[in-house]
C-alpha cells in the first residue's frame, strides 16, 4: 500500500498543481498524445476545467520532488556540467496557454534544460548516453524545449539506488510544430469551449464516464448516421479481434505441443512457461458456519432440564463432528498448467 504524505510536506506539488491548472504542462502532454499511462486527454480537461478534484501525490512523486537537487548532483558529478536551478513556472511568449516546469537549465548555457527523473525500474530506457528513453518522457521534454525555446534537454535519471544515466535528447522542430497544433486546438476546442475531448480505450476514461453517468433511464436513444458508423466500426473491430485471439490460441497449442512435459522454452526472445498452478483448497464456510450452529442448537437443548436424558448420546454426537466439519465442506480444485510469455525488448 503506498504510504500517505502529510499534508504539510505538499505546499511546493500544490504550487506546481496550481500554476498547471492555468494552461497545458509538460506532464499534460503525454496524456494528451495517449502516450501516458497515468492520465488520458480526458482526464486533462477534466483537471482543467475543475470538474473532479485533484489528488495528492503519492510517495514515490513526493521522493522524486524531495530528490531532485540529489540527481543534480549527480548529473555534475557525471557531466561536468554545473547547474543554474530553475525551479519556477514558465510560459510561452508568444502563447499564454503554453507552460513548464523545469529543474534545471545549463549554467551559461541558457539553450540546455536537465530533467530529473527518479525511477525504480530501468524497462523502457536504454543505455547511458543514448537517447532510448520513454515516449512520454520524450514528449514531455520536447514540450519543455518548446516553453522555453531550448535545443537541448538532458534526462538524467536515477534508477532505485544503484544506476544513475543521463539521455540527451535534442530538439525536435517537427515534431513541436504538429504538438502545438494539437495542444492549441485543445486548449481553445476543449478546455476553455469546455467541450470535453472524446474518451480513449483507457480504463481511466471508463472509470471517468462510469462516474459521470452511474445510472441508466429505461429508455433506448435512437442512433444518428454518425452513431451508426461507430458501431459498425465496433462491430469490424470485434470480427478483427476475434479472428486475431483464435489466430493466437492455435500459435499457443503448437506451442504447448512443442513444450510438452518441460516447464516451457527459452531463446534470445525471452521466455515462454507452461507451469502446472499449485492446487487449491476452498472451505465453504458458510456450510461449516450451518453445522455448528446446529452444535450450539444442540447444546441449548441439553442445557433445558426437561429434556436432558440423552445428555451423554448428545454430546459425544456432538464432539465426534467437530473434528471433521471443515474437512467435510473442504473442496480440492486440481492445479492447472498455466502459459505465460515474457518477451526481450528489441532494441
Amino acid at each position: 500500500m503506498e504510504e500517505a504524505i502529510r499534508p504539510e510536506a505538499l505546499d511546493e506539488e500544490r504550487e506546481f498543481r496550481d500554476q498547471q491548472a492555468s494552461g497545458l504542462g509538460a506532464t499534460d502532454t503525454p496524456k494528451i498524445l495517449g502516450l501516458s499511462k497515468y492520465g488520458t486527454a480526458l482526464s486533462v480537461y477534466q483537471s482543467k476545467v475543475g470538474t473532479v478534484p485533484p489528488h495528492e501525490p503519492n510517495l514515490p512523486a513526493w521522493l522524486g520532488l524531495k530528490l531532485q537537487a540529489t540527481v543534480g548532483e549527480l548529473y555534475t558529478a557525471a557531466t561536468g556540467q554545473r547547474l543554474r536551478a530553475a525551479n519556477s513556472h514558465y510560459r510561452n511568449r508568444k502563447r499564454d496557454w503554453l507552460v513548464c516546469h523545469l529543474d534545471y537549465r545549463g549554467l551559461h548555457r541558457p539553450d540546455l534544460l536537465i530533467e530529473c527523473k527518479t525511477r525504480a525500474y530501468m524497462k523502457g530506457w536504454g543505455e547511458d548516453g543514448t537517447q532510448v528513453i520513454p515516449a512520454d518522457v520524450w514528449a514531455q521534454v520536447q514540450h519543455e524545449m518548446a516553453v522555453v525555446n531550448a535545443t537541448e534537454c538532458h534526462v538524467a535519471v536515477l534508477f532505485g539506488h544503484h544506476s544513475f544515466r543521463v539521455y540527451p535528447i535534442k530538439r525536435d522542430e517537427q515534431f513541436i510544430q504538429a504538438l502545438l497544433e494539437r495542444l492549441d486546438d485543445f486548449w481553445h476546442n476543449n478546455v476553455l469551449a469546455r467541450v470535453p475531448p472524446l474518451p480513449s480505450g483507457s480504463d481511466i476514461d471508463t472509470a471517468i464516464l462510469s462516474e459521470r453517468y452511474p445510472e441508466n433511464d429505461p429508455f433506448y436513444r435512437n442512433t444518428t448516421p454518425e452513431q451508426d458508423q461507430i458501431v459498425a466500426e465496433l462491430r469490424d473491430a470485434l470480427e478483427i479481434k476475434a479472428g486475431a485471439d483464435r489466430t493466437v490460441d492455435e500459435f499457443k497449442n503448437l506451442l504447448r505441443e512443442i513444450i510438452g512435459e518441460h516447464l516451457g522454452l527459452t531463446g534470445p526472445w525471452g521466455t515462454i512457461t507452461w507451469k502446472k498452478t499449485a492446487e487449491v483448497k476452498t472451505v465453504s464456510w458458510e456450510m461449516v458456519a450451518n453445522v455448528y450452529e446446529s452444535m450450539v442448537d444442540e447444546l441449548l437443548l441439553m442445557a433445558d432440564p426437561g429434556e436432558n436424558d440423552d445428555y451423554v448420546s448428545r454430546l459425544a454426537h456432538i464432539q465426534s463432528l467437530r473434528p471433521t466439519v471443515r474437512d467435510l465442506y473442504t473442496s480440492t480444485k486440481e492445479g492447472v498448467r498455466r502459459f505465460t510469455m515474457t518477451f526481450e525488448e528489441s532494441r
